[in-house]
């Protein structure tokens, strides 16, 4: 089952459960799905927040395990066909960037 996006920004909760409910997953997985995009709005999912909880199925260590790439992708597809397949994390939702090597002067000088 594809819904139809083509037109709309938002996805309402109850597309969202729709679609978890008709793709072949086990109730754990249903759950987790549902767990991954609560924390966004309830009049709606944004694309923008829709690709963040993508992002989160694929790089949270809580789903990654519980959920192959192969279903994700078919959750993606039911529900926005046109998002990013890797998704993106909201800016807000973003983790600093880390630096190869610590910038201390207790350390600058002992490579040899």
């Amino acid at each position: 089952m594809v819904i139809s996006t083509a037109r709309r920004n938002r996805i309402t909760p109850q597309e969202l459960a729709q679609a978890v409910r008709t793709l072949p997953l086990r109730p754990q997985q249903r759950r987790l799905i549902q767990d991954a995009f609560s924390r966004y709005g309830t009049e709606g999912i944004t694309r923008a927040e829709f690709e963040a909880g993508i992002h989160r199925l694929r790089t949270d260590r809580q789903y990654y395990y519980a959920l192959k790439p192969k279903e994700i992708e078919h959750f993606r597809q039911a529900l926005f066909s046109r998002s990013s397949s890797m998704g993106k994390a909201l800016a807000g939702e973003r983790l600093p960037e880390r630096r190869a090597l610590p910038d201390r002067p207790q350390l600058r000088g002992l490579r040899r």
